[in-house]
């Protein structure tokens, strides 16, 4: 019976027996010794493509969860642009909508102001008062004054 130990990826030693078999019974030592260095080389291989095997997933894992994340932050930059655009845009149908209402209140202020301008006007030719004979009466009534403080 040969014993023979080997450490694994972790670096815990473990203890392997080998000989318990009618096989290895009939074996020499030296033919034994070999059969154990073959075992321990296909073990060890075995430790080492287990150990790279779990290696690539890990990296898969890594590489799959930085695309994730990647991913997540794309969106989350894409929600917050989506957010800013709508609200530019809610912002700038306010401002409109307020430039709107006043320039609705201004016409309607001008519109009055002007319809008692042509109120006043209509008023004026009804009772047959016009400006240019205001105009006129001012100026008849100064010029009388100015002819009577000359003579």
């Amino acid at each position: 019976m040969a014993k023979f130990s080997i450490t694994d990826s972790e670096g815990k030693e473990r203890e392997f027996e080998v000989g318990m078999d009618e096989f290895f019974k009939g074996l020499s030592s030296t033919a034994l010794g070999a059969w154990v260095s073959n075992i321990k080389l296909i073990v060890e291989n075995a430790i080492r493509t287990y150990g790279e095997y779990q290696d690539v997933g890990l990296k898969s894992a890594r590489s799959q969860g930085k695309l994730a994340d990647r991913i997540g932050m794309n969106a989350a930059t894409h929600d917050q642009n989506v957010n800013n655009i709508s609200l530019q845009a809610l912002q700038g149908a306010v401002t409109t909508q307020d430039m709107l209402a006043k320039n609705a209140v201004t016409t309607i202020d001008m519109t009055g102001k002007q319809a008692v301008r042509h109120g006043d006007v209509a008023i004026d030719g009804h009772w047959g008062i016009r400006e240019s004979d205001v105009w006129l009466t001012l100026l008849a009534t100064k010029v009388a004054e100015k002819i009577q403080t000359e003579e």
